[in-house]
């Protein structure tokens, strides 16, 4: 017999250093989930990653993202794929990823990890050396859940927004029980 969690894909979307890959490693994985950054399927395609987080060839990005997410779809019962539904164009501008993408990833659900502003551009400095902006972070970070939101309505699947891990983990008790994905 199948567990419930058999077969799901799960889109854990959030800003850059919210603190989505440790949430993977300290409660999805435990969990038995197989966790893999978007931008990792991307760059192993030898698409843009770059350490100013833009991107100029977008829809390019996204067609290397899905490829390489057929292939973990069919080996992977349990996915989570760490990405992102707003980026930052060549512009610095921040764009919406097209709502097709996510068609045609069709997670089971989608879940958002939301943080302070300040928390986060403090993380990234830490982290990667670049000075990021509290309140430019909140206004991505909100086009991020307005967007992610209008997709799981659209693709009428689920939607969370979590902030910590104990939230998360209530999330996995949640998936786990009588109303599975």
């Amino acid at each position: 017999m199948n567990s419930p969690l058999a077969h799901t894909f799960i889109f854990l979307a959030g800003v850059h250093g919210v603190g989505k890959s440790s949430l993977c490693r300290e409660v999805f994985e435990p969990a038995g989930f197989h966790c893999v950054s978007a931008s990792s399927i991307i760059k192993k395609a030898n698409g843009e990653v770059t350490t100013t987080k833009t991107v100029s060839n977008i829809d390019s990005n996204q067609q290397k993202l899905l490829s390489g997410l057929d292939h973990l779809k069919l080996t992977q019962q349990r996915l989570i794929i760490d990405g992102h539904f707003a980026i930052l164009n060549a512009n610095k501008t921040i764009q919406c990823i097209d709502i097709d993408v996510f068609r045609q990833m069709a997670p089971d659900a989608i879940v958002v990890v939301k943080g302070d502003p300040q928390v986060t551009a403090d993380r990234i400095e830490s982290r990667d050396g670049s000075v990021w902006i509290a309140e430019f972070i909140a206004e991505l970070q909100e086009c991020e859940l307005a967007h992610a939101k209008s997709v799981a309505n659209e693709m009428n699947i689920p939607f969370y927004v979590i902030a910590s891990a104990d939230e998360a983990n209530q999330l996995i008790l949640l998936i786990r029980g009588p109303l599975h994905l």
